[in-house]
């Protein structure tokens, strides 16, 4: 009932929940990285801590922003996504018409004339 009495605070809030979950993932695979010596994957995992929180922070700190950064980033999470799928129900077209092919039941005498 709240949200519907004020979308825009409730829309502040979501921010900001997001902000600290970005915020607590990020530290959260720095530690991770630090913990597991995990080498060269360790170093990406650090880096993408550090984006995660990069993104919080500036979420926090412009929320205005943060919110039209959240919206680019689900708008291209879809675009990948949408394009994935469709690479993959390429994929499955192609596996279909192979598998078709290949339990086509297959003459291999000729039948017998009687008579």
């Amino acid at each position: 009932m709240l949200t519907l009495a004020t979308p825009g605070v409730t829309g502040v809030v979501l921010l900001y929940l997001i902000a600290a979950w970005a915020i607590v993932t990020g530290v959260y695979a720095i530690v991770l990285a630090f913990a597991w010596r995990i080498g060269r994957r360790g170093a990406l995992l650090v880096l993408g801590g550090l984006f995660s929180i990069a993104f919080g922070v500036i979420m926090f700190t412009h929320p205005g922003a943060g919110a039209i950064a959240l919206l680019a980033l689900v708008a291209a999470f879809l675009l990948v996504t949408g394009a994935m799928q469709i690479a993959f129900a390429i994929d499955v077209r192609h596996v279909t018409v192979e598998l078709k092919r290949r339990l086509r039941p297959r003459v291999t005498a000729k039948p017998l004339a009687q008579g």
